[in-house]
């Protein structure tokens, strides 16, 4: 669950920078992303709602970078059952 609450830490850190978020390269989106990626790893020993919370930040998170899979994700977070 660590690295869930450490990419919601790299998405904060990427709201209040003042980089330019239509810029190739975005070092908090990267890390973010990574650090979903591998909270999916654990998704068995997780409750129903952090699972869905880790689909939906991963989903947006990809939107934000111009993945258009991302909604794939959302979809994939309502179809957890509780």
């Amino acid at each position: 669950m660590l690295h869930y609450f450490c990419a919601n830490a790299w998405n904060h850190r990427r709201t209040i920078s003042s980089s330019d978020r239509r810029a190739w390269e975005q070092q908090e989106l990267e890390h973010e992303i990574l650090q979903l990626r591998h909270a999916l790893s654990y998704l068995d020993s997780l409750p129903a709602i952090r699972r869905r919370q880790i689909f939906t930040n991963l989903g947006n998170a990809l939107s934000n970078c111009g993945r258009y899979d991302g909604g794939q994700c959302g979809l994939g977070a309502l179809l957890i059952d509780s």
